[in-house]
């Protein structure tokens, strides 16, 4: 691909046809910042000339920006020992083990953190 000189690029991203350098070399860089992206052009070579302005939003910087909730602490943790168990099953695994086993399952007691290992 040759890239010097281009004046029209087109991409197919999305299902949308891009034919805007600066929205092109903004998602091939990795959604760079356009700011960032005129000071890539003055220290490299290799990108057009000319303007890279951003145009548009870009949809996927936009929805990169939202934002959850954190989850509010709360004293949920166990007050006595066995209480209250977390168990995690793994397997099957694509090795044996020693003894032949496919399959482990972990179990956390909430309240003292101590783990008991089984496998199968």
């Amino acid at each position: 691909m040759h890239v010097d000189g281009c004046v029209a690029m087109a991409c197919k991203v999305e299902g949308l046809v891009i034919r805007d350098d600066g929205e092109l070399w903004h998602r091939r860089l990795g959604h760079l910042h356009h700011g960032d992206l005129k000071i890539l052009q003055q220290i490299t070579t290799g990108l057009p000339k000319g303007t890279l302005a951003q145009l548009d939003q870009c949809k996927g910087c936009t929805l990169g920006n939202f934002w959850k909730a954190t989850f509010h602490e709360k004293d949920s943790r166990a007050m006595t020992i066995l209480e209250r168990i977390h168990t995690v099953m793994c397997g099957p695994l694509s090795v044996d083990s020693t003894d032949k086993h496919k399959y482990y399952v972990i179990f956390v007691d909430d309240f003292s953190r101590k783990c008991w290992i089984f496998f199968m």
